[in-house]
Protein backbone atom coordinates (compact mmCIF):
# COMPACT_ATOMS: atom_id res chain seq x y z
CA UNK A 1 0.00 0.00 0.00
CA UNK A 2 0.99 3.71 -0.49
CA UNK A 3 0.79 5.91 2.15
CA UNK A 4 -0.38 8.49 -0.34
CA UNK A 5 -3.39 6.24 -0.56
CA UNK A 6 -4.37 7.37 3.41
CA UNK A 7 -4.68 11.35 4.01
CA UNK A 8 -2.98 10.81 7.96
CA UNK A 9 -1.90 13.12 10.35
CA UNK A 10 1.84 13.39 10.86
CA UNK A 11 2.16 13.44 14.40
CA UNK A 12 4.91 16.01 16.57
CA UNK A 13 7.10 13.04 17.07
CA UNK A 14 8.01 12.41 13.67
CA UNK A 15 9.67 16.01 12.63
CA UNK A 16 11.28 15.94 9.04
CA UNK A 17 10.07 14.80 5.50
CA UNK A 18 9.10 11.13 4.97
CA UNK A 19 9.19 11.08 1.52
CA UNK A 20 12.90 10.56 0.54
CA UNK A 21 12.37 7.34 2.91
CA UNK A 22 9.79 5.59 0.97
CA UNK A 23 6.15 5.79 1.03
CA UNK A 24 5.33 2.19 1.10
CA UNK A 25 3.42 0.90 4.32
CA UNK A 26 3.52 -2.71 5.27
CA UNK A 27 3.78 -5.68 7.46
CA UNK A 28 6.25 -6.41 9.55
CA UNK A 29 8.57 -6.73 12.71
CA UNK A 30 8.44 -3.38 14.84
CA UNK A 31 10.36 -2.35 17.22
CA UNK A 32 10.90 1.11 19.41
CA UNK A 33 11.61 3.97 17.18
CA UNK A 34 9.58 2.97 14.49
CA UNK A 35 6.82 5.11 12.72
CA UNK A 36 3.55 2.77 12.15
CA UNK A 37 0.43 4.21 10.45
CA UNK A 38 -2.86 3.49 12.60
CA UNK A 39 -6.33 4.27 12.59
CA UNK A 40 -8.28 5.54 15.83
CA UNK A 41 -10.73 2.59 16.90
CA UNK A 42 -11.63 4.25 20.07
CA UNK A 43 -10.34 7.91 21.19
CA UNK A 44 -10.89 7.15 24.81
CA UNK A 45 -8.64 9.63 26.73
CA UNK A 46 -6.71 11.34 23.56
CA UNK A 47 -8.82 14.28 22.54
CA UNK A 48 -6.58 16.23 20.08
CA UNK A 49 -2.89 15.25 18.31
CA UNK A 50 -0.27 18.11 17.90
CA UNK A 51 1.05 17.50 14.70
CA UNK A 52 4.56 17.88 13.18
CA UNK A 53 4.03 21.49 12.28
CA UNK A 54 2.70 22.15 15.94
CA UNK A 55 -0.64 22.31 14.96
CA UNK A 56 -3.59 20.89 17.01
CA UNK A 57 -6.10 18.47 15.01
CA UNK A 58 -8.76 16.98 16.90
CA UNK A 59 -9.03 13.24 17.68
CA UNK A 60 -11.79 11.29 17.07
CA UNK A 61 -12.80 7.04 16.13
CA UNK A 62 -11.58 6.99 12.12
CA UNK A 63 -8.56 9.64 12.42
CA UNK A 64 -6.22 8.11 10.78
CA UNK A 65 -2.11 9.37 12.11
CA UNK A 66 1.29 8.66 11.44
CA UNK A 67 2.98 7.61 15.15
CA UNK A 68 5.72 6.12 16.43
CA UNK A 69 6.05 2.92 18.56
CA UNK A 70 7.45 3.62 22.29
CA UNK A 71 7.87 2.92 25.52
CA UNK A 72 6.14 5.39 28.10
CA UNK A 73 6.59 5.12 31.92
CA UNK A 74 4.25 8.16 33.11
CA UNK A 75 3.59 7.86 36.71
CA UNK A 76 1.07 10.30 36.28
CA UNK A 77 -0.69 9.23 32.65
CA UNK A 78 -1.22 6.00 30.65
CA UNK A 79 1.76 4.12 30.48
CA UNK A 80 3.16 0.86 28.53
CA UNK A 81 5.85 -0.26 25.92
CA UNK A 82 7.20 -2.65 23.63
CA UNK A 83 8.76 -6.67 24.18
CA UNK A 84 12.56 -6.08 23.59
CA UNK A 85 12.24 -7.99 20.33
CA UNK A 86 9.77 -5.87 18.98
CA UNK A 87 5.75 -6.38 17.83
CA UNK A 88 4.59 -7.78 14.77
CA UNK A 89 2.23 -4.82 13.09
CA UNK A 90 0.00 -5.94 10.30
CA UNK A 91 -3.42 -4.34 9.15
CA UNK A 92 -5.42 -4.91 12.85
CA UNK A 93 -3.03 -5.23 15.01
CA UNK A 94 -4.24 -3.50 18.10
CA UNK A 95 -2.37 -1.06 20.17
CA UNK A 96 -2.89 1.96 22.43
CA UNK A 97 -2.27 5.49 22.41
CA UNK A 98 -0.04 6.39 25.38
CA UNK A 99 1.52 9.67 24.59
CA UNK A 100 -1.67 11.91 25.26
CA UNK A 101 -1.17 14.61 22.85
CA UNK A 102 2.06 13.60 21.24
CA UNK A 103 1.23 10.19 19.52
CA UNK A 104 3.05 7.38 20.83
CA UNK A 105 1.95 4.20 20.39
CA UNK A 106 2.76 0.82 22.41
CA UNK A 107 0.99 -2.07 24.32
CA UNK A 108 -0.77 -0.39 27.26
CA UNK A 109 0.23 -1.09 30.79
CA UNK A 110 -2.09 1.19 32.45
CA UNK A 111 -4.37 3.84 32.14
CA UNK A 112 -6.41 6.06 34.26
CA UNK A 113 -10.10 5.70 33.45
CA UNK A 114 -11.25 8.69 30.86
CA UNK A 115 -12.52 11.52 32.10
CA UNK A 116 -11.32 11.49 35.33
CA UNK A 117 -11.37 14.02 37.95
CA UNK A 118 -7.42 14.43 37.97
CA UNK A 119 -6.80 15.33 34.51
CA UNK A 120 -4.67 12.49 34.02
CA UNK A 121 -4.43 10.95 30.20
CA UNK A 122 -6.08 8.16 29.67
CA UNK A 123 -5.16 5.98 26.40
CA UNK A 124 -6.81 5.72 22.78
CA UNK A 125 -7.41 2.44 21.63
CA UNK A 126 -6.09 2.07 17.67
CA UNK A 127 -5.41 -0.74 14.90
CA UNK A 128 -2.94 -0.76 12.75
CA UNK A 129 -2.94 -0.34 9.06
CA UNK A 130 1.32 -1.17 8.68
CA UNK A 131 4.64 0.09 8.91
CA UNK A 132 6.19 2.56 6.67
CA UNK A 133 9.04 1.21 5.18
CA UNK A 134 11.44 2.44 2.62
CA UNK A 135 13.87 0.32 0.62
CA UNK A 136 16.01 -0.39 3.88
CA UNK A 137 13.35 -1.62 5.97
CA UNK A 138 10.98 0.25 8.25
CA UNK A 139 11.65 3.91 8.82
CA UNK A 140 12.74 4.72 12.15
CA UNK A 141 12.98 8.40 14.13
CA UNK A 142 16.26 7.76 14.59
CA UNK A 143 17.10 8.28 10.74
CA UNK A 144 15.18 11.59 11.08
CA UNK A 145 18.34 13.33 13.12
CA UNK A 146 20.46 15.44 11.34
CA UNK A 147 24.15 16.28 11.68
CA UNK A 148 24.54 18.94 14.18
CA UNK A 149 26.45 22.57 12.53
CA UNK A 150 28.95 22.83 15.48
CA UNK A 151 31.31 19.90 16.69
CA UNK A 152 31.91 21.54 20.76
CA UNK A 153 29.14 22.87 22.99
CA UNK A 154 30.12 25.62 25.09
CA UNK A 155 27.26 27.28 27.10
CA UNK A 156 26.74 27.04 30.56
CA UNK A 157 23.41 24.83 31.31
CA UNK A 158 20.93 25.84 34.12
CA UNK A 159 19.26 22.16 34.89
CA UNK A 160 15.48 22.43 36.26
CA UNK A 161 14.59 18.33 37.75
CA UNK A 162 11.56 17.45 39.59
CA UNK A 163 10.61 14.30 42.12
CA UNK A 164 7.92 13.73 40.35
CA UNK A 165 5.53 13.99 37.13
CA UNK A 166 3.48 17.15 37.41
CA UNK A 167 4.72 19.15 40.28
CA UNK A 168 5.72 22.21 38.94
CA UNK A 169 8.96 21.90 36.87
CA UNK A 170 7.60 23.56 33.86
CA UNK A 171 6.19 25.95 35.90
CA UNK A 172 9.34 27.04 37.52
CA UNK A 173 11.64 26.61 34.17
CA UNK A 174 9.40 29.14 32.56
CA UNK A 175 9.76 31.89 35.46
CA UNK A 176 13.39 31.18 35.39
CA UNK A 177 13.37 31.99 31.16
CA UNK A 178 11.05 34.80 31.58
CA UNK A 179 13.67 36.65 34.23
CA UNK A 180 16.69 35.19 32.84
CA UNK A 181 15.58 37.25 29.24
CA UNK A 182 13.43 39.83 30.60
CA UNK A 183 15.17 41.24 33.36
CA UNK A 184 18.76 40.48 32.96
CA UNK A 185 18.74 40.71 29.04
CA UNK A 186 20.37 36.75 28.36
CA UNK A 187 19.38 34.91 25.10
CA UNK A 188 18.53 31.84 26.40
CA UNK A 189 17.71 28.82 24.47
CA UNK A 190 15.49 25.95 26.25
CA UNK A 191 16.08 22.03 26.05
CA UNK A 192 14.06 18.96 27.27
CA UNK A 193 16.24 16.12 26.75
CA UNK A 194 14.27 13.06 28.87
CA UNK A 195 10.41 12.83 28.99
CA UNK A 196 7.13 11.26 26.26
CA UNK A 197 8.52 13.30 23.45
CA UNK A 198 5.23 16.03 23.64
CA UNK A 199 5.93 19.31 22.49
CA UNK A 200 3.77 21.32 25.26
CA UNK A 201 6.92 21.74 27.31
CA UNK A 202 8.68 23.47 24.78
CA UNK A 203 5.71 25.48 23.37
CA UNK A 204 5.63 26.87 27.37
CA UNK A 205 9.54 27.62 27.49
CA UNK A 206 9.08 29.44 24.37
CA UNK A 207 6.10 31.40 25.20
CA UNK A 208 8.09 32.19 28.48
CA UNK A 209 10.94 33.93 26.30
CA UNK A 210 13.52 31.13 24.59
CA UNK A 211 15.07 32.05 21.36
CA UNK A 212 14.15 28.37 20.07
CA UNK A 213 14.02 25.12 21.82
CA UNK A 214 15.76 21.58 21.52
CA UNK A 215 14.57 18.15 22.61
CA UNK A 216 14.75 14.51 22.62
CA UNK A 217 12.59 14.05 19.37
CA UNK A 218 15.08 16.27 17.86
CA UNK A 219 17.89 13.63 18.42
CA UNK A 220 15.76 10.87 17.26
CA UNK A 221 14.02 9.59 20.06
CA UNK A 222 10.17 9.49 20.80
CA UNK A 223 11.20 8.87 24.60
CA UNK A 224 13.90 8.59 26.94
CA UNK A 225 12.02 5.44 28.46
CA UNK A 226 14.60 3.54 26.69
CA UNK A 227 17.75 1.32 27.27
CA UNK A 228 20.96 3.69 28.56
CA UNK A 229 22.92 2.57 25.96
CA UNK A 230 20.32 3.85 22.91
CA UNK A 231 19.35 7.17 24.79
CA UNK A 232 23.45 8.13 25.53
CA UNK A 233 24.01 7.23 21.50
CA UNK A 234 21.72 9.36 20.30
CA UNK A 235 20.96 12.46 23.02
CA UNK A 236 24.23 14.55 22.94
CA UNK A 237 23.18 16.19 19.80
CA UNK A 238 20.61 18.28 22.25
CA UNK A 239 23.07 20.26 23.64
CA UNK A 240 25.10 20.97 19.73
CA UNK A 241 21.93 21.70 18.63
CA UNK A 242 21.19 24.29 21.51
CA UNK A 243 24.67 25.73 20.60
CA UNK A 244 23.90 26.09 17.35
CA UNK A 245 21.81 29.32 18.21
CA UNK A 246 24.52 30.59 20.10
CA UNK A 247 22.97 31.21 23.63
CA UNK A 248 24.25 33.40 26.71
CA UNK A 249 22.46 30.46 28.75
CA UNK A 250 20.93 27.06 28.51
CA UNK A 251 17.66 26.25 30.78
CA UNK A 252 17.44 22.30 30.68
CA UNK A 253 14.23 21.07 32.31
CA UNK A 254 14.11 17.11 32.65
CA UNK A 255 11.13 15.54 31.96
CA UNK A 256 9.16 12.94 34.38
CA UNK A 257 10.79 12.14 38.13
CA UNK A 258 14.33 12.31 38.64
CA UNK A 259 15.13 8.59 39.10
CA UNK A 260 14.14 7.17 35.98
CA UNK A 261 13.91 7.98 32.14
CA UNK A 262 17.54 7.98 31.89
CA UNK A 263 17.75 11.53 33.46
CA UNK A 264 20.86 10.22 36.09
CA UNK A 265 22.53 8.89 32.48
CA UNK A 266 22.65 12.73 30.48
CA UNK A 267 23.43 14.12 33.81
CA UNK A 268 26.43 12.07 33.26
CA UNK A 269 27.39 13.18 30.01
CA UNK A 270 31.18 14.24 30.66
CA UNK A 271 30.52 16.95 28.10
CA UNK A 272 27.47 18.30 30.54
CA UNK A 273 28.68 18.04 33.90
CA UNK A 274 31.02 21.07 33.72
CA UNK A 275 28.86 23.15 31.96
CA UNK A 276 26.35 22.72 34.93
CA UNK A 277 26.05 26.61 36.58
CA UNK A 278 23.02 25.23 38.78
CA UNK A 279 20.75 22.52 39.31
CA UNK A 280 17.02 23.19 40.99
CA UNK A 281 15.67 20.11 41.89
CA UNK A 282 11.50 20.50 42.45
CA UNK A 283 10.14 18.18 45.09
CA UNK A 284 6.31 18.17 46.66
CA UNK A 285 7.89 18.05 50.13
CA UNK A 286 10.76 17.45 52.04
CA UNK A 287 10.77 13.28 51.99
CA UNK A 288 10.90 13.50 48.77
CA UNK A 289 13.86 16.23 48.67
CA UNK A 290 16.02 13.80 50.67
CA UNK A 291 15.20 11.12 48.36
CA UNK A 292 16.41 13.03 45.40
CA UNK A 293 19.57 13.71 47.55
CA UNK A 294 20.19 9.99 48.49
CA UNK A 295 19.81 8.75 44.67
CA UNK A 296 22.29 11.17 43.62
CA UNK A 297 24.74 10.47 45.85
CA UNK A 298 24.31 6.79 44.74
CA UNK A 299 24.55 7.46 40.98
CA UNK A 300 27.73 8.85 41.50
CA UNK A 301 26.12 12.50 40.96
CA UNK A 302 26.64 13.76 44.40
CA UNK A 303 28.92 16.83 43.03
CA UNK A 304 26.60 18.35 41.08
CA UNK A 305 25.52 21.95 42.67
CA UNK A 306 21.85 21.16 43.20
CA UNK A 307 19.14 23.28 45.29
CA UNK A 308 16.03 22.03 46.55
CA UNK A 309 12.69 24.09 45.96
CA UNK A 310 9.20 23.32 46.97
CA UNK A 311 6.54 22.67 44.37
CA UNK A 312 4.64 26.03 43.97
CA UNK A 313 1.59 24.66 45.67
CA UNK A 314 3.07 23.42 48.83
CA UNK A 315 3.72 25.81 51.63
CA UNK A 316 7.70 26.99 51.12
CA UNK A 317 8.00 27.89 54.89
CA UNK A 318 7.70 24.03 56.34
CA UNK A 319 9.59 22.92 53.74
CA UNK A 320 12.58 24.64 54.70
CA UNK A 321 12.05 23.90 58.06
CA UNK A 322 12.10 20.00 57.69
CA UNK A 323 15.10 20.15 55.41
CA UNK A 324 17.05 22.48 57.85
CA UNK A 325 16.33 20.13 60.86
CA UNK A 326 17.35 16.96 59.18
CA UNK A 327 19.47 17.80 56.48
CA UNK A 328 20.87 21.63 56.95
CA UNK A 329 23.71 21.13 54.54
CA UNK A 330 21.35 21.02 51.51
CA UNK A 331 20.88 24.49 49.85
CA UNK A 332 16.82 25.01 49.36
CA UNK A 333 14.87 27.81 47.80
CA UNK A 334 12.17 29.63 47.94
CA UNK A 335 10.62 29.89 44.52
CA UNK A 336 8.80 33.87 45.21
CA UNK A 337 10.98 36.43 43.04
CA UNK A 338 12.52 37.67 46.03
CA UNK A 339 14.53 34.27 46.23
CA UNK A 340 14.37 33.39 43.00
CA UNK A 341 15.85 36.47 41.40
CA UNK A 342 19.29 36.43 43.66
CA UNK A 343 19.11 32.91 43.26
CA UNK A 344 19.23 33.66 38.95
CA UNK A 345 22.20 35.99 39.16
CA UNK A 346 24.18 33.59 41.24
CA UNK A 347 23.65 30.92 38.50
CA UNK A 348 24.38 33.84 35.91
CA UNK A 349 27.86 34.84 37.97
CA UNK A 350 29.11 31.18 38.02
CA UNK A 351 28.46 30.55 34.25
CA UNK A 352 30.50 33.51 33.55
CA UNK A 353 32.77 31.92 35.61
CA UNK A 354 32.30 28.32 34.19
CA UNK A 355 33.22 29.88 30.76
CA UNK A 356 35.70 31.52 31.39
CA UNK A 357 37.50 28.32 32.99
CA UNK A 358 36.47 26.56 29.87
CA UNK A 359 37.88 28.85 27.34
CA UNK A 360 41.59 28.65 29.69
CA UNK A 361 41.27 24.97 29.35
CA UNK A 362 40.87 24.93 25.43
CA UNK A 363 43.05 27.75 24.42
CA UNK A 364 46.32 26.62 22.60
Amino acid sequence: MKLSDFPALQSTTIRGDLSRFGTEVREGLGTEGDVVLVRVVDPGGVVFLVDSQEARHPVRAGTVLLGVLANRDSTTHASGGLPADGIPIAEGTQLSWLGGQSGLFGIESWSPATGNAHGAQASATLEAIGLLTGPTGAVNTAQLARTPAVEQATAPVLVICGTAAEVGKTTLAGRMIDHLVNLMGLHVVAIKPTGSGGIADSLAHRKAGASATVDLVDCGLPSSYTSAERFAAQIGHCLLYAEEHRPDLVVCELGGDLIWGNNDTFLRQPELRPKIAGMVCVSGDATGALGARAFLESAGLGDLPVTYAPAHTRNPVTFRARLAHLAPQLAVLDTADTDLIPYLHRVVYAAGSARLSAQETTRP
